[in-house]
C-alpha cells in the first residue's frame, strides 16, 4: 500500500486511509461532510483519511450532523470546501470560514 501523503510504500492503516510513520505523525486539516459520504468524486482529491458515518452522526460538541470526516495535509481553500459542502473541523478555522461565507457567499 502507498501512504496517502507522500506515496512511499508502507503497511500501516489509519482510519480509512494509508499513512506512513512518517506522515501519520504530521499536522492533518479534518473537514465533516455535510451532505453526503465522503466517498470518490464527493470530497476533492487529496485527501489522506476518510471515516464514513452510516447513520449520520453529531459532530462532536455541536448539533450539526454529518456523513463523516475527511483529512488532508493541508487546509482546503474555502471555495473547495463550500463546493464540496465540508465545514472545518477546526474551531479557528471554523470561525475564519463562516466569516468568508458571509462576505462571499451572499
Amino acid at each position: 500500500m502507498k501512504c496517502g501523503i507522500c506515496h512511499k510504500e508502507t503497511e500501516l492503516w489509519e482510519n480509512n486511509g494509508v499513512l506512513c510513520e512518517e506522515c501519520s505523525q504530521k499536522p492533518r486539516f479534518r473537514y465533516y461532510a455535510l451532505l453526503r459520504l465522503p466517498g470518490y468524486a464527493a470530497v476533492p482529491d487529496g485527501w489522506c483519511l476518510k471515516e464514513f458515518w452510516t447513520p449520520c452522526k453529531d459532530i462532536p460538541g455541536t448539533e450539526i450532523h454529518a456523513h463523516g470526516w475527511v483529512e488532508y495535509p493541508r487546509p482546503l481553500p474555502f471555495e473547495k470546501a463550500w463546493q464540496f459542502d465540508l465545514i472545518p473541523a477546526d474551531e479557528l478555522e471554523w470561525n475564519d470560514y463562516r466569516e468568508w461565507y458571509e462576505e462571499n457567499r451572499r
